[in-house]
């Protein structure tokens, strides 16, 4: 069963770039893009399946033997399965006598967004977990298993599409008034959650059945990240022309050079612009050398560049046992046991999975935070702003 054009969970992408679902839709029939069937997106998205199933297990109390027997990885999974229970706990501990708990709920969003004929299924999406209270408030709950990027709750578009979604759904049995929806990413530790009401998440759907009217393309940071059209799309052209290049044009097809400005002849607005359009340069370059290494891979020829043995670092063999590595450098190259076993002490995270909160309390003397060094951040962050920081910012230059 694919998934909906415009999902939930890639809602970023096509509200803040409506235009996206058509020029997708086009690139595919065009074989531009190339649609995988059984596609299970990789080992990390099929961990992070198969870690929620087990959280599903977990909060339907399903017994260890069963929870081994649908995902068997998780014998051998510590971390897998540490996540999992980190999230059942989380969950739980939102219960309150009366509440009702819903585990992978799916919810409708088709009064909102009508699906395409094509589709097999009205649109809407699975919500990992859901607890209406008897206060009329609802929790909605999101589980994320990745430990790369970090998830952030505040204005979350897809766990709005699934408190909206969930509020309609109930609606002839409760009238949820208040809803707070959940980012739970243990390998990350965050456990964050938002507070919002059924009228602004009303005005909120009102925002995306405005936006699917929409055509235009408008890169940025979230709207391109899972994009598939990230690295060849005419909006990232666009945007990587605001004062980041002095060509007039990012068509490679006349043979113009692009030259890259010197940052010291920018001005400030400049400078702000092309910070604050950063990250999603940084994925925009990324996509391009997975682009091109794809056509590399597949024998086409690309001028300037060519396929070449990346670095790598020396490590053991591991084919051979470790104990025979070991006696062999204490015997015959005459080193002691303790040189060549060096032992290093469990990281705070590891001591504290393994202690109660009792402990963590006394852990706490033991442990000290420095001071981050002072980075540039958009004002939205919830950090406080630095005073002060002549120091920092020559220290920065001494570094350039």
């Amino acid at each position: 069963m694919g998934h909906s054009k415009r999902s939930p969970s890639s809602s970023a992408r096509w509200l803040l770039c409506p235009g996206s679902v058509a020029a997708i839709d086009a690139d595919i029939e065009a074989g531009i893009i190339v649609v995988k069937k059984n596609d299970d997106g990789g080992p990390h998205a099929l961990w992070g399946t198969r870690c929620h199933l087990v959280g599903e297990l977990l909060l339907l109390n399903k017994p260890y033997e069963e929870i081994v027997k649908q995902v068997p990885q998780v014998k051998d999974d510590e971390e897998m399965l540490d996540t999992a229970i980190e999230y059942h706990d989380y969950v739980m501990a939102l219960m309150r006598p009366g509440s009702k708990l819903f585990v992978e709920k799916r919810v409708s969003l088709e009064q909102w967004i009508p699906s395409d004929p094509e589709e097999k299924e009205d649109s809407g999406g699975t919500a990992d977990a859901i607890i209406i209270h008897t206060d009329n408030s609802m929790d909605v709950c999101d589980l994320k298993g990745g430990k790369g990027v970090a998830v952030d709750v505040r204005g979350n578009t897809q766990l709005k599409l699934y408190a909206a979604g969930a509020v309609s759904d109930f609606s002839m049995i409760y009238d949820i008034r208040k809803v707070r929806y959940h980012v739970i990413q243990p390998r990350r530790e965050i456990f964050e959650h938002e507070e919002t009401s059924a009228v602004a998440l009303e005005i909120f759907m009102e925002y995306c059945e405005d936006q699917i009217q929409k055509d235009y393309l408008e890169a940025g940071e979230k709207q391109c990240q899972w994009c598939p059209r990230s690295g060849y799309c005419e909006a990232q052209a666009e945007m990587l022309k605001g004062g980041v290049f002095k060509a007039d044009t990012l068509d490679f097809e006349d043979s113009k050079e692009l030259v890259v400005s010197d940052p010291a002849e920018l001005t400030l607005a400049q400078l702000t612009k092309i910070k604050q359009h950063a990250p999603a340069i940084t994925k925009l370059l990324k996509a391009v050398d997975q682009r091109i290494l794809e056509r590399l891979h597949k024998g086409q020829k690309v001028t300037g560049f060519k396929l070449v043995e990346g670095r790598s670092n020396r490590k053991w063999d591991d084919t051979i046992d470790q104990d025979d590595l070991v006696d062999f450098m204490v015997e015959e190259l005459d080193l002691d046991e303790d040189q060549v076993l060096i032992e290093k002490i469990a990281t705070i995270t590891e001591v504290e999975k393994m202690i109660d909160k009792k402990g963590k309390e006394a852990l706490a003397k033991y442990i000290v935070k420095p001071s981050g060094k002072a980075t540039i951040a958009p004002m939205a962050d919830k950090r406080p702003a630095l005073q002060n920081l002549e120091d920092d910012v020559a220290m920065l230059n001494e570094e350039e």
